[in-house]
């Protein structure tokens, strides 16, 4: 018996997508360093939406090197950071940070986000991210977001 072509690479695909389904539920569970490295990420995510500067920038250390993209140059410390974020907040007075999805090696956490910015009467602005992060100590030693099209 023949196969149709169309019915094979069905076929095909759904075996692919279930070794890929498969595969990811066989990755290694996170340490413990890594779930607390998580913690620290998502807490620091999750802050955003109180739009409480000092309390988003508790959580990077005082040497933080904070890159939105690839190219500019970093901004160095935490109240460099402190002062970029607040200026960021003066024309996008609400903002959530809605984690997608979170993965985790090591010290490296990246997380993919739907970032939400507010700005009084303008339609609601959504930004779709990638944020890696650096975690040292605790505290977020680097952050770097980029943004998806």
């Amino acid at each position: 018996m023949t196969m149709a072509r169309r019915t094979f690479f069905r076929a095909a695909a759904l075996g692919g997508a279930g070794t890929l389904v498969s595969s990811r539920h066989a990755a290694a569970e996170w340490t413990p360093a890594e779930k607390a490295n998580v913690q620290v990420v998502n807490d620091f995510c999750a802050a955003w939406a109180t739009s409480d500067v000092g309390k988003i920038t508790s959580y990077m250390s005082e040497d933080v090197l904070f890159r939105n993209g690839a190219t500019p140059t970093p901004m160095k410390g935490r109240q460099a950071s402190f002062d970029r974020i607040t200026g960021v907040f003066a024309q996008y007075p609400k903002i959530v940070f809605e984690v997608v999805e979170t993965f985790a090696k090591g010290p490296i956490v990246m997380n993919e986000r739907n970032d939400w910015l507010d700005q009084p009467g303008a339609p609601r602005r959504l930004i779709r991210v990638v944020g890696v992060f650096m975690v040292r100590d605790g505290k977020i030693a680097e952050w770097t977001d980029y943004g998806l099209r």
